[in-house]
């Protein structure tokens, strides 16, 4: 999806539909004459009439252009862990790649988070544990309140949130990094002084981002103490701890901040971000056999954390501005959240729909082929036995 590319279509379409009109006009107009003349004394009904027609038109053309102002995505992405808190890796998948990335930075640092962590997912069994049938399966849809009664560890929620939300802001700022290169001009950056408010909401971003000099992890990395640390932009302390300095690039006059519990906003003069992340703890609804063939470890349990995207414009700034061009990465933050973060999209980019019947047919072959291969190698014993078996009749 590209919202700015579909608006500035639709403005050369407005603008191509003016120069029809006028044309028309003329057209129209001539006719117009020609009844006033037959209709003489009435041409102040005529001119009311065809000026009502015209901004009739004209404000069905522009209210269209007015509901291009919101775009949204929804997707969701995938969590895997198994029953001993252990993360499960997808590869290529790069959420799931930067979520073990991060949380094992964050939980090697801070022992809550790493507390909180096992709490949630890894489960004590005792002998007197019984397995109780389950005689049917109700579905039913719920809302958000109702979810959380379900899954009642707030604080693994908070925290999966967060660090989903610090993955976004770190993915938004290497795209806008790509995009705006070593440019300065009409750019903001902005760094941890500029989100002080937001920094109190999310702790997975105020720990990564927080000067490494300041932190214990990284007192043996620190050699020469006349470096200049502020060129320092990523650095890796003991127990792969991560360092990773927070700036982000972007329009003049624009904020980063937090709109409720789980909702991050990136707000500027011409537009408004939203990333609405929430985890429930519901599970995902995966392909067949996706976690035998493709994440290949026993026993993981596939977990759903829900995101929407929303894009506000302010659609009378790109009818009448001629240059968007600080507003262009819009269009590839769109086009590249899907292939980055849903791992539904995730599984059309490998092709794993289409290759799972290659792969269960391949499995198969592979089964038969061994069954076949035991079943002739004891074939032969037999018959090796039963010669022996002979062969000793003979002698005797």
């Amino acid at each position: 999806m590209k919202p700015l590319d579909y608006l500035k279509k639709q403005k050369i379409f407005i603008f191509d539909n003016i120069i029809v009109a006028i044309f028309l006009s003329f057209g129209i107009s001539f006719i117009v004459s020609a009844l006033a003349e037959f209709f003489k004394g009435k041409y102040l009904v005529f001119f009311i009439s065809g000026l009502f027609c015209i901004l009739f038109v004209l404000l069905i053309k522009i209210f269209n252009f007015y509901t291009l102002r919101k775009h949204q995505i929804c997707t969701e992405a995938l969590l895997v862990v198994d029953d001993k808190a252990r993360l499960g890796k997808v590869y290529r998948y790069y959420f799931n790649e930067k979520f073990i990335e991060i949380l094992i930075s964050v939980c090697r640092e801070n022992k809550t988070f790493k507390e909180c962590w096992e709490k949630a997912f890894k489960k004590e069994y005792t002998n007197n544990s019984k397995y109780v049938s389950q005689d049917y399966v109700l579905i039913k849809k719920i809302t958000d309140d109702e979810a959380r009664k379900y899954f009642k560890e707030e604080k693994i929620c908070k925290f999966i949130n967060e660090l989903t939300e610090y993955i976004f802001i770190e993915w938004l700022s290497d795209k806008l990094e790509m995009y705006f290169g070593d440019n300065t001009k009409n750019i903001t950056v902005l760094n941890r002084s500029n989100i002080a408010d937001y920094l109190l909401d999310n702790r997975v971003l105020d720990l990564i981002s927080k000067p490494f000099e300041d932190r214990e992890k990284f007192l043996s990395k620190i050699k020469d103490k006349e470096d200049n640390i502020d060129d320092i932009y990523t650095l890796l302390g003991d127990d792969d701890v991560e360092f990773n300095k927070f700036e982000l690039k972007l329009p003049p006059k624009t904020i980063l901040k937090k709109e409720g519990k789980e909702t991050l906003v990136i707000s500027g003069k011409y537009f408004n971000l939203r990333l609405h992340a929430s985890f429930k703890g519901f599970n995902a609804n995966i392909p067949y056999d996706f976690h035998r063939f493709y994440v290949s470890t026993p026993d993981m349990i596939f977990y759903s954390i829900s995101l929407k995207l929303e894009i506000s414009l302010k659609p009378f700034f790109f009818l009448l501005s001629p240059n968007w061009k600080n507003l262009l990465w819009i269009d590839s933050v769109c086009e590249s959240f899907l292939h980055d973060f849903s791992y539904k999209t995730f599984m059309d980019d490998i092709g794993f729909n289409k290759s799972i019947t290659n792969l269960m047919l391949y499995d198969r072959y592979l089964r038969k082929n061994i069954e076949e291969t035991k079943n002739k190698s004891d074939s032969s014993k037999r018959v090796n036995d039963n010669l022996v078996s002979f062969q000793n009749w003979r002698i005797d």
